[in-house]
């Protein structure tokens, strides 16, 4: 009998297997063949030894059919399940688990936002016009092509995309952009929790705390519920970015010189797809996000852009008062009543889930989000559902229009999400713009709920004029690095920015030589060094006498703060770094809260505040008869151990690439065996979240630090020679595990190596794989 078993059992591991190998070749674009198609005229798609999509039209809307066409073949599923995130239709693919995750997005009412704004748009405009060309190609790849992988496991059908759903990528997008769903609720936990006393070293001194007033109850949220909520998202969100320009005063060739990174969570397919478009009068080379036609980063021969992070706070929590009953809230001393409509949620090989919502003048309702149910009802404001979606026409002129005052134009037109867009063109031009529809505020803190009786109502927005910029300043230089820009023009927007050690290290090298060509760039860009955590270690030491670990102390009194991967310093830092701050700060917070205050910006922003103050409250707590000397040394001691523990007597096997470690996750990956097809890494890295080639990890006492967000892309423009401007992705440009262009740049990526981004003249493609898509006869 259990022969019979193990054999059955066999025979049905052996047929999914066969059933999985067969579908995996046979999901792959036909890189080389000819269509027949709704082109006007003949149209060729090139693909260079990277899979990277060259396409050449005689007209632009040929060129955005084959654009799609070609996106759709590759990045499907991507573009599929992010239109899915952004409606609320995860759970029709993947079933119980993304239930909650479809609610809150239901929630928000993103569906309905596209619907509205695509009413706004001018069906005459040519942003348009090529968008339905992009859709109509994508389309038709999805009546003709390979079934992708994912679907053919998952056991769901492909379906087309229509307006709205590009919409909802781009609406998934600000979202990513956009912490406070996650933030605000866990800091107004802790506020309430422990008071002002604990929690003023983590915000700005002339930031205030709100006047609840008799209107005000105690909050009690789940973190855990909404963290799990966000950890159930197939792809994960968009985190940091460097970018910087100098002018031909400061460049070797006397040209422009540009560079940009984008830090995203590691994924696969990863962030980006890469193509160049040529058809007459326009010549373009860009990062693209799969379903939206336009690209995001990009350059021409006369202009290119890359983005950061703004991170300005533009969504607010309100906590509503009501009546008894709940059914109607008081505002600006008026009663009203909520908006209701009703939503029905499809679930694979389930029953409907039928979800009412409700919605103040501030936004929908998000208590069952939060997990605050029970209470107070809590709204969600958020400024890019207050605005129509122009984001196509936005990309649409910075792909198609070159010069400085266009540039300038279409950042003015952005509400969010919150971007810093650096810029450079061909006749000199440099610039910096914070770009993000801006809120009036005074100075209540904003990171925590907001009572909604209408006193902290946002009533004004701010005129672009007071958005951050600098445009071709004296010293020739700009830069970003998702940093607090500070006041300007008698305003200083809040948000959530990062610290300014990324920003302070790309400053420092740039004031710090005279010109600079590209391979000064990548010397940059590469930058592994973090000054600061040299000088916290330094005075850290100064606190050891007699140490036990002799060796270990003298390893780090060595350290010069880099992060290079066969560098044994990091590890220790960052356990005696962990050890002290758990000493510290986990009593008052527990196990999970201490987790989560660690990972905050505003934390690693204030931490030195605490841990080299004595006096401060944090310091008082249980067993804190030990001096600061003493808890420093103890937490030393405790770092060697763990270390030690972990990874083995031999220092040698302390290398921190051996700890700190890139991995490229499928959504379909975290299920095993399916990793072994869908999962690329695991890659040894240098860096850290801090520095200017940062590879960010959760700092707990595992001494398994696997890095879950990196850069992205990596590109340099001289304008000196466009045609060899460099870029590299981490991964590869197609999200069809068995194409030959799945995986094939991570290696080189990881290596510090370059390809260039080929803008070839259609005529010097002279061999290679290539699709020519004829008009139907």
């Amino acid at each position: 009998m259990i022969k019979k078993i193990v054999l059955a059992l066999a025979a049905i591991c052996a047929s999914i297997a066969l059933f999985i190998y067969v579908h995996y070749l046979n999901a792959n674009t036909d890189y080389s063949n000819d269509v027949e198609v709704e082109v006007q005229e003949a149209t060729s798609v090139h693909f260079d030894r990277y899979g990277v999509p060259h396409v050449y039209a005689q007209n632009a809307v040929d060129a955005y059919w084959a654009m799609g066409y070609v996106t759709a073949s590759e990045r499907y599923f991507q573009a599929d399940i992010m239109r899915r995130i952004g409606k609320g239709r995860l759970s029709e693919v993947f079933g119980e688990a993304t239930i909650e995750a479809d609610k809150l997005f239901r929630t928000l009412g993103i569906a309905d936002h596209a619907k509205r704004s695509i009413e706004k748009l001018d069906k005459n405009a040519p942003f348009y016009q090529y968008t339905t060309a992009y859709l109509k190609g994508f389309n038709q790849w999805v009546e003709e092509g390979h079934t992708p992988l994912e679907y053919s496991i998952l056991g769901v059908e492909k379906e087309k995309l229509d307006m709205t759903d590009l919409m909802a990528i781009s609406a998934y997008m600000a979202y990513n952009f956009n912490g406070s769903m996650k933030n605000d609720p866990f800091i107004h936990q802790l506020w309430s929790d422990l008071g002002e006393d604990y929690m003023a070293v983590f915000k700005d001194s002339t930031w205030q705390i709100p006047n609840y007033g008799e209107f005000h109850s105690e909050i009690s949220i789940d973190m855990k519920k909404i963290d799990e909520v966000f950890e159930s998202l197939p792809f994960d969100p968009l985190l940091a970015s460097n970018s910087w320009a100098v002018s031909g005063s400061k460049s070797k060739s006397g040209k422009v010189l540009f560079a940009n990174d984008t830090h995203i969570r590691n994924s696969l397919p990863c962030t980006w797809y890469e193509a160049h478009i040529n058809y007459p009068g326009h010549n373009f080379y860009g990062n693209f996000l799969p379903g939206i036609p336009f690209a995001l980063i990009g350059h021409s021969e006369q202009h290119t852009w890359g983005l950061t992070m703004l991170k300005n706070d533009d969504s607010d929590f309100f906590i509503e008062h009501c009546n008894d009953e709940l059914n109607v809230y008081l505002n600006n001393n008026e009663w009203h009543e909520f908006d209701v409509r009703n939503e029905s949620i499809a679930v694979k090989d389930k029953e409907n889930i039928e979800l009412e919502i409700k919605k103040s003048v501030h936004g929908p309702l998000v208590n069952e989000f939060i997990h605050a149910e029970d209470q107070e009802p809590i709204s969600f404001h958020w400024n890019y559902l207050k605005f129509p979606n122009n984001l196509l026409e936005v990309f649409h002129r910075l792909n198609h229009f070159h010069t400085l005052e266009s540039a300038q134009e279409a950042a003015s037109m952005i509400v969010a999400p919150g971007v810093n867009m650096v810029y450079g063109n061909n006749k000199g031009d440099i610039a910096l713009w914070s770009c993000a529809k801006l809120v009036d505020r005074d100075s209540t803190y904003s990171q925590v709920f907001l009572p909604g009786t209408g006193e902290y109502d946002i009533k004004n927005y701010l005129d672009f004029e007071y958005n951050y910029k600098s445009i071709n300043p004296e010293d020739g230089i700009v830069y970003s690095a998702n940093e607090d820009h500070g006041e300007f023009n008698n305003h200083r927007p809040q948000g959530d920015y990062s610290s300014d050690l990324r920003a302070n290290a790309i400053s420092a090298y740039l004031y710090g030589k005279a010109s600079f060509d590209t391979e000064d760039f990548k010397e940059l860009v590469f930058s592994v060094e973090d000054k600061n955590d040299q000088e916290v270690c330094k005075k850290l030491l100064t606190f050891l006498e007699d140490s036990q670990y002799p060796e270990e102390q003298e390893i780090l009194e060595k350290w010069k703060g880099n992060y290079d991967k066969n560098n044994r310093a990091p590890i220790l830092y960052q356990n005696w770094k962990y050890f002290l701050f758990k000493s510290i700060f986990e009593d008052e917070l527990g196990a999970d809260n201490f987790a989560r205050l660690i990972a905050r910006l505003e934390f690693k922003k204030n931490y030195q505040k605490v841990i080299f103050n004595h006096e401060n409250i944090w310091w008082k707590n249980q067993a804190h008869s030990l001096s600061q000397k003493e808890l420093i040394q103890m937490a030393f001691e405790q770092a060697i151990g763990n270390v030690k523990d972990k990874l083995g007597e031999e220092s040698e096997k302390w290398n921190w690439g051996n700890c700190h470690q890139a991995f490229f996750e499928h959504p379909i990956g975290k299920q095993k065996p399916l990793d072994k097809i869908f999962t690329v890494g695991p890659y040894p890295c240098s860096g850290n979240a801090t520095t200017i080639n940062a590879n960010s990890f959760t700092l707990d006492e595992s001494c398994n630090y696997r890095v879950f967000s990196a850069p992205q892309m990596r590109i340099i423009v001289d304008f000196a020679d466009v045609a060899n401007a460099e870029s590299i992705l981490p991964v590869g440009q197609s999200g069809n595990p068995s194409s030959d262009y799945f995986d094939n740049q991570a290696k080189d990526f990881l290596n510090g190596l370059w390809r260039t981004m080929e803008m070839k003249e259609k005529s010097e493609w002279k061999s290679g794989k290539s699709i020519v898509f004829k008009p139907i006869k």
